[in-house]
């Protein structure tokens, strides 16, 4: 069995709270993966499993106030869920672009796009995305963004709350012949 602590993260921090457990007791988990969020002061960290295996036991609650070096999870041996597939790598084809300079003032702004993840896996986000994201209760993975590698921003989270809530469409209606 092994301990996870809270790391060291910067001589000035000494404390953290943790904001959410990404993983729950009787999950499979591989060494480096994230398992909860720790908000401070100065900065909002991802604390990883030092381990591959299962999580037996959290030690702290979300909103506990921990201190540096404090255990807050227990990982062992164990029975638990199979553990997740590799995911599958996303292939990106790109499209051929002339070689014709554009004026910077004509090329259109970047538009939102959606970028396809595994099942399962977390979209890659700020930590200020997230916790936008968190207090008003939007789902990161439905946010699009403009980032060609798909991390979610701030700015897209606020983009995407601002927008109003699709409304239904009427039912086409059959001409009168």
């Amino acid at each position: 069995m092994a301990e996870i602590k809270v790391p060291e993260l910067a001589e000035s921090i000494t404390e953290g709270t943790i904001a959410q457990w990404l993983k729950k007791p009787g999950d499979y988990v591989e060494k480096g993966e994230s398992i909860c969020e720790l908000e401070t002061d100065k900065v909002n960290v991802e604390i990883m499993a030092e381990e591959s295996g299962v999580l037996q036991q959290l030690l702290a609650n979300k909103g506990d106030t921990v201190a540096v070096g404090q255990a807050i999870a227990i990982i062992g041996e164990g029975t638990a869920s199979a553990p997740p597939a590799p995911a599958k790598a996303l292939q990106l084809a790109e499209e051929p672009k002339p070689a014709v300079p554009v004026d910077r003032a004509e090329q259109p702004a970047p538009q939102p796009v959606a970028v396809a993840q595994a099942p399962g896996q977390r979209p890659i986000a700020s930590p200020a995305a997230r916790k936008m994201a968190r207090e008003k209760g939007i789902d990161l993975k439905q946010v699009p963004t403009v980032d060609p590698l798909g991390r979610v921003r701030k700015q897209d989270v606020a983009s995407f709350a601002a927008q109003p809530a699709a409304a239904p469409q009427p039912a086409p209606q059959a001409a009168p012949t």
